[in-house]
C-alpha cells in the first residue's frame, strides 16, 4: 500500500509538472507563430518584385508559403525554444513560484526536467520529419515555386532538356534534348539529340564525342550514338579524330530514367540520399564541402533544440537578479541571443564551406559553444 505522502507528493509533482509545461508552452507557440510570421515577410519583401515582375497568382504565393510553413518552423523551432525557456523560467523567478519550488525541496533540475525532457522529444522529431515530411514538401515548394510564379512549365516525366549529367565512372553527358518512352522500365526507349560525351582519364588523355543523336537499345541496355565523331587529345601526344556511323560501347549503360532524373538540392534530401549524393560527387572527383557540411546539419540542427533549452536554463538558474527584471527585459535578453546563437550557425557553416574546419566540426559549432557555456553557467547555478 502506497503511503499516503508518496500519493500526495506525486499529485503535488505532477501538477507542478504540467504548470512549468503550460507556461512553456504558451510561450513556445506565440514565438514559434512570431518567428515564422517574420521569416515569411522577410522573404515575401525580397522576392515582391519577383513576384510582381512575373505576375504570379497570390493563390501560387499563398500556395508557396504555405508548403515552406513546416521547413520555416522548423528553423525557427531552437529560437523560438529559447525564449520559452528564459521567458516562462524566468516568469517563475519573478513571482516567487521558483523560491517556494526551491524551499520545498525540488532542485532547478527537477523544476525544469519536463521542459528538457520535452526539448530531448522535439530534437528526436526534428530528426524524423527531416527525414519523411521535409524532403518531399521542399521539393514541392521548389516545384510550385519554378511552375507557378516563375512559369517554366510543370516539370514532364518524359523530356528534359539542355542538362549536364555525371555518371560514376568519370563519363559526363552534356545533351541538348532528351525524350523517354513511357513504358516497361526494362523495355523503356529513349532518344536524346545533340550528343557531347566526356571523359578525362587518369593518364591525362582527354574524350570527347559528338554526336547529333543517341538512342538507347532496351535489348542491350545500352547507349548508341549515331552520324558522330570522336576526338583523343593525349597528354602528350598530337590530337586524333575519327568518325563513325554508330557507336556502341560498354561505357555508356547510364539508363534513360537516370539521365532524366534531375539534380535535387541538401533540403530536399534526406540524410541517405544526401550521404549517396556526395558518395557519387567523391567518386567524380568532385567538391563535396558543402554537402558534407549540409548533410552534418541534418543531425546537429534538430538537437539544437535540446542545447539551447539547456543553456536557457542554466542562463536563468545563474540569474541571482532574475526576479528585478521584467518580460521585456527577458525577451530582450532571449531574442540577443537567438541572434547570437543563428550567427555561430552561420559562422560555422561559412567556415566549413571554406574548408576551415571539418564538416562536423563546422556543424556543430553553435551547438558545442551554447553547451559549454550552459555547463559553466550551471555549475554557478543555484540549484
Amino acid at each position: 500500500m502506497v503511503a499516503p505522502e508518496k500519493v500526495d507528493g506525486m499529485i503535488f509533482m505532477r501538477r507542478l509538472d504540467r504548470h512549468v509545461m503550460g507556461e512553456f508552452l504558451k510561450i513556445l507557440g506565440l514565438a514559434l507563430f512570431a518567428f515564422t510570421a517574420i521569416f515569411v515577410m522577410i522573404h515575401l519583401m525580397d522576392h515582391i518584385d519577383l513576384y510582381l515582375d512575373q505576375e504570379a497568382p497570390w493563390s501560387a504565393i499563398s500556395k508557396y508559403y504555405f508548403y515552406q510553413t513546416p521547413y520555416n518552423l522548423l528553423l525557427t523551432l531552437p529560437m523560438a525554444m529559447l525564449v520559452a525557456t528564459i521567458l516562462s523560467i524566468g516568469d517563475l523567478g519573478r513571482h516567487g513560484e521558483l523560491t517556494a519550488m526551491k524551499s520545498s525541496g525540488l532542485s532547478l533540475y527537477r523544476i525544469t526536467l519536463p521542459v528538457i525532457l520535452f526539448s530531448f522529444l522535439v530534437s528526436l522529431a526534428g530528426l524524423v520529419f527531416g527525414e519523411t515530411w521535409i524532403p518531399v514538401l521542399n521539393a514541392r515548394v521548389n516545384d510550385v515555386y519554378e511552375e507557378e510564379i516563375i512559369g517554366e512549365g510543370p516539370r514532364r516525366d518524359d523530356y528534359r532538356g539542355n542538362f549536364v549529367y555525371q555518371n560514376e565512372q568519370g563519363y559526363t553527358y552534356i545533351v541538348r534534348a532528351l525524350f523517354v518512352e513511357e513504358g516497361d522500365t526494362i523495355q523503356t526507349g529513349a532518344s536524346a539529340d545533340q550528343v557531347e560525351i566526356q571523359r578525362q582519364f587518369k593518364d591525362g588523355t582527354f574524350l570527347r564525342i559528338n554526336a547529333p543523336q543517341m538512342v538507347w537499345e532496351p535489348q542491350t541496355e545500352t547507349w548508341v550514338l549515331q552520324r558522330g565523331e570522336m576526338r583523343l587529345f593525349p597528354a602528350d601526344g598530337d590530337e586524333r579524330m575519327f568518325t563513325f556511323s554508330l557507336l556502341r560501347s560498354p561505357e555508356f549503360v547510364d539508363r534513360p530514367e537516370e539521365l532524366l532524373a534531375e539534380d535535387r538540392e541538401p533540403e530536399e534530401m534526406g540524410y541517405a540520399d544526401l550521404d549517396a549524393y556526395i558518395a557519387k560527387r567523391r567518386q567524380l572527383g568532385a567538391d563535396t564541402l558543402e554537402e558534407e557540411v549540409d548533410l552534418q546539419m541534418k543531425l546537429s540542427y534538430p538537437f539544437a533544440n535540446l542545447i539551447i533549452v539547456l543553456f536557457g536554463v542554466a542562463l536563468v538558474g545563474s540569474a541571482a537578479h532574475t526576479s528585478r527584471h521584467g518580460g521585456a527585459m527577458g525577451f530582450g535578453i532571449a531574442l540577443f541571443l537567438t541572434i547570437v546563437f543563428w550567427g555561430f550557425l552561420r559562422v560555422g557553416q561559412g567556415i566549413g564551406y571554406g574548408g576551415g574546419l571539418g564538416p562536423v566540426w563546422a556543424a556543430w559549432l553553435a551547438n558545442g559553444v551554447f553547451f559549454v557555456v550552459a555547463l559553466i553557467l550551471l555549475s554557478r547555478a543555484r540549484t
